[in-house]
Order: C-alpha cells, then sequence, then structure tokens
C-alpha cells in the first residue's frame, strides 16, 4: 500500500472522506447518486429542494432562515420553520437509500443546513463551469477552440425539473450567460482566424451565439455579414428579423449600430458587390483572410459589440 493509500484508507476511517464520491446531476433533472443507488423517491417537492438548494451553494451550506424564505415564504414563522424541519426529514429519507454516504450527506443544526466538507461531491454543474472558463481562460488557438467546443456541447437546462422556482432562475440566468459568452469568444476566435476558421465554421458559431440569445446584436451583425459575403439576401434579411423579434421580446429596440450593419449588408451599389461576390476558391481561406477588408472595416462598432475583423 502506498503513502497515499494508506492516508486515504486512515482518513476514510476517520470519517474525513469517503472513497465513492457523491454524483450529483443539476444540468437537467435533478439527481443524486452513489455508484448504481440513486437518491428518492422524494416525499414531497420540498424534500428535493433542500437538496437542491445546498448543491448550488458554493459552501454547500444554507442558514435556516434563508431556507424558510426560499421554500415556505407564504407561511408564518412557525409554521415555515415546522415546515422546513419536515422537508429535511423527509429529504433524509430519500437520501437513506445511497447507503453510508446518504445517511450522512444532510446535516443541520438550530442554525443552518449543510453537506459535510469531507463527503466528496461531484456535481455537474461546476464540472462544465470549470471546463468552460478553462476555455476562456486560455490563448485563442485549437486548443481554446477544442476545449470550449467540448464544454458548449453540454446543454442541459439548470435545474430542469423547477421551471417557476425563483430560487432557481439567478443560477439559471448566470450559467447562460456564462454559456453565452464562451459562444461568443469562440465565434470571435474563429473570425479572426484562430482554431476552426473555414467560413462554415464561422458561420455555425455565430449561429449558435444567435439561438442562444436571440437579442445578440453582434452575432446577427455579423452573421448578416457573413450572408452577404455569400450573396445570401435572404438569410441576411432573416437575420435581421429574428435579432429585432429578439429585442421586442426584451422591450427593447435595434440600436443604430445594428441598423447600420443591415443597410450595408443590404447595400446593392457595385462596389458592395462586387466584394462580396467571392469564388469559391475565395471563401476556401480562413474566414480572418475574408474579412480583412474596407467593407468589414466600415462595420466596426462601439456600441458594446464589434463586428469580427
Amino acid at each position: 500500500m502506498t503513502h497515499s493509500e494508506t492516508t486515504g484508507h486512515y482518513l476514510h476511517e476517520v470519517g474525513q472522506i469517503d472513497a465513492v464520491p457523491v454524483q450529483v446531476t443539476v444540468l437537467g433533472a435533478f439527481s443524486i447518486r452513489v455508484a448504481q443507488k440513486s437518491a428518492g423517491p422524494w416525499p414531497r417537492p420540498s424534500a428535493k429542494r433542500v437538496c437542491e438548494l445546498l448543491m448550488l451553494r458554493p459552501d454547500h451550506r444554507l442558514p435556516r432562515e434563508v431556507a424558510r424564505e426560499v421554500l415556505f415564504a407564504n407561511l408564518p414563522p412557525k409554521a415555515s420553520a415546522n415546515a422546513l424541519r419536515r422537508a429535511v426529514s423527509m429529504a433524509r429519507q430519500a437520501l437513506s437509500r445511497l447507503g453510508e454516504s446518504g445517511t450522512r450527506l444532510l446535516r443541520a443544526d438550530r442554525a443552518q443546513l449543510c453537506i459535510p466538507a469531507e463527503i466528496p461531491l461531484e456535481i455537474d454543474l461546476v464540472t462544465h463551469e470549470t471546463a468552460l472558463r478553462a476555455g476562456l481562460g486560455m490563448e485563442p488557438g485549437h486548443e481554446r477552440d477544442a476545449t470550449l467546443s467540448a464544454a458548449l456541447l453540454q446543454r442541459a437546462v439548470l435545474l430542469d425539473d423547477e421551471p417557476y422556482s425563483d430560487w432557481a432562475i439567478k443560477p439559471r440566468d448566470a450559467l447562460e450567460r456564462l454559456r453565452q459568452r464562451a459562444l461568443l469568444e469562440l465565434a470571435r476566435d474563429r473570425a479572426s482566424g484562430h482554431g476552426k476558421s473555414r467560413p462554415d465554421a464561422v458561420i455555425d458559431t455565430w449561429e449558435a451565439c444567435l439561438a442562444h440569445d436571440p437579442a445578440s446584436e453582434e452575432a446577427a451583425a455579423n452573421l448578416m455579414r457573413c450572408y452577404a459575403a455569400l450573396g445570401q439576401r435572404q438569410l441576411v434579411v432573416r437575420t435581421y428579423r429574428r435579432c429585432r423579434d429578439g429585442l421586442e421580446d426584451l422591450d427593447l429596440e435595434p440600436s443604430s449600430a445594428l441598423e447600420n450593419a443591415y443597410h450595408r449588408a443590404t447595400k446593392q451599389d457595385a462596389e458592395l458587390v462586387g466584394h462580396w461576390s467571392q469564388t469559391a476558391t475565395e471563401l476556401e481561406r480562413p474566414y480572418g483572410d475574408l474579412v480583412a477588408s474596407r467593407a468589414s472595416r466600415d462595420l466596426q462598432i462601439s456600441e458594446g459589440w464589434t463586428v469580427a475583423s
């Protein structure tokens, strides 16, 4: 037995670590598993929500007062305290199906609820966010492209089975903002000639940005440029309308920058038609080379986003 094995065996005996991690899914439907065992069934939604709240907390600690306010805001103090006590009891019942780890997973005292630090957790949200931030921290290039692309394959909605819970909205929105940031950085990289910079890859990434956030004027403007360069005027118009509709859903008006980008992309004077009528051979070049032209530089925007150049 090696030193690490000896140390791990000792720590497990004194209750500081468990050999098998607790696997927690919060992307999509919530679940807690240890090996082949799953927690549940959950007697009441409040029992499951106690665990969900704890898993979303960075330190996995939840003051009782906060738990009562979040889960039982419609009840008077004494009634909410009793309701929380019952929810904790039912949560422990559901967790007990995990075995020893489950029986020790939820700890409670008069002040707070918590998950003991000695129990190892593998939370898919943490893994996903770590991968996204790792990619964002890299320099543009093939490694960053591959890292972000792999991380962005995960598209599940945070706590998809809690669509109307106010307490889930803030972390859900934070995750979607991080994903959109990663998508935009990936699109900017590719449009600048880094990573997968072929035109089809660039267009696909800007399309993913606009699909994720229909109000993204940056994505819409760059897509309109791409489609104009390919002579796809219908797609230029469709892209503009998609973004305009996305903005209207937020009670926002299109910015002058977006309007200018649209008018430039649909302009039919001879100079721009000549510039945008690229041959198939030219379109094989990296997109970063293709857009290094006066038309792209005319579209530099200063209102919070820029057209890739």
